[in-house]
């Protein structure tokens, strides 16, 4: 990941945390990047484990069919789907209950 890809996935995941921004989509190879940042940012120490639940579960989404996955990551849980035909997946970051 590049220096500016970076800055942009702490950013990203500096305004998710505090609500002042629906993320929207994110392309598909920053998705881990990017949950390694919120947890660092909620406290959560993010392991191998968690993305590899996150791989597997996001999987079997669609965006355009609304079927989704949540996971949390720390005191956050993330809804994320796939694009079709896309290598890109919306995600939002909100409060857990």
């Amino acid at each position: 990941m590049s220096a500016a890809q970076a800055r942009e996935v702490r950013t990203a995941a500096w305004c998710a945390r505090i609500g002042l921004v629906d993320l929207g989509w994110i392309w598909t190879g920053n998705l881990r990047p990017l949950a390694a940042e919120l947890a660092l940012l909620t406290g959560y120490q993010f392991s191998d484990s968690d993305w590899i639940a996150i791989e597997y579960g996001v999987q079997q989404t669609d965006s355009e069919a609304c079927q989704w996955f949540e996971y949390p990551v720390g005191r956050l849980v993330v809804t994320l789907a796939l694009e079709p035909g896309a290598d890109e997946a919306v995600i939002n970051p909100h409060n857990a209950p």
